[in-house]
């Protein structure tokens, strides 16, 4: 029943994704706000991850995110402040793990947008 479950999840998965990939999608905008989902399995185990980005106006915009990661072990939540015309960009960071030095990081940071 396992096998069953995770091929009918993979076909699913793949289905949904060709019909996206069918769209064009341009990415040449490097001050675009994209929405993203992630999946994936490595030598680090499992992660997933979402990413919505909105436009509040002509000039900036909000991200926010999740990432699971490391078995679903760590948990990055983010939330930005971007301009869409370059400039700077305010990111608050919040991560949660247990096996983190600090199992509850909070980091403000500021970054340039070029």
């Amino acid at each position: 029943m396992k096998k069953a479950k995770t091929t009918l999840g993979i076909l699913a998965s793949l289905l949904a994704f060709s019909t996206v990939a069918s769209q064009h999608v341009s990415f040449s905008d490097s001050h675009g706000l994209y929405s993203a989902a992630e999946v994936g399995y490595g030598n680090e185990g499992f992660d997933f991850g979402l990413q919505v980005g909105l436009a509040t106006s002509n000039n900036y915009g909000v991200i926010f995110g999740y990432v699971a990661k490391e078995d679903l072990d760590t948990h990055n939540y983010y939330g930005e402040l971007v301009s869409l015309n370059g400039g700077l960009g305010y990111r608050l960071n919040y991560e949660y793990g247990r096996h983190l030095t600090d199992p509850h990081k909070l980091a403000p940071t500021v970054k340039s947008i070029s």
